[in-house]
């Protein structure tokens, strides 16, 4: 069979069957995803958050510069979503994404979002200067895009 056929196959596999549904009331691990005809319906809010420029960081300063503004970044950023209730579901360079459930969901990843900023502004920018005076010197603003709140 041929990559054509099998992947036609498959797709008519998937779209023809009946699925299991269930509700979740918690963020599902990853061994709880059942990917043959299962689905969880969640009722969450994801927030998104990522390092405003970082492709200028990467493009204007040592890559060991970069990585250790990014790595403060993300550090910080997953300790402030871990404390407001959140749950991490992915990294992309840069960025993570999020996962709020529960009652107060829409509040708690709001009140989230204002604390990353916070945290970037008065600790992580502060500090990344005082420590690598390069940032500074070219004037490289330090601030995240945490605006992102997508609610399913």
């Amino acid at each position: 069979m041929g990559l054509s056929a099998d992947v036609e196959q498959a797709v008519t596999k998937i779209v023809c069957a009946d699925w299991n549904k269930r509700r979740g009331i918690v963020v599902p691990s990853t061994e709880d995803v059942n990917l043959s005809n299962g689905a969880v319906e969640i009722s969450a809010v994801y927030l998104y958050a990522d390092l405003a420029d970082s492709t200028g960081l990467a493009r204007d300063f040592t890559p060991t510069t970069a990585a250790k503004v990014i790595r403060a970044y993300l550090d910080a950023t997953c300790r402030v979503i871990r404390a407001r209730g959140g749950h991490i579901r992915s990294f992309d360079g840069d960025r993570v994404m999020a996962i709020f459930m529960g009652k107060a969901k829409n509040t708690d990843a709001a009140k989230c979002g204002l604390q990353i900023n916070y945290a970037v502004q008065k600790i992580v920018r502060p500090k990344v200067e005082a420590n690598l005076s390069s940032i500074k010197a070219k004037g490289f603003q330090i601030k995240s895009n945490c605006q992102d709140l997508w609610i399913s």
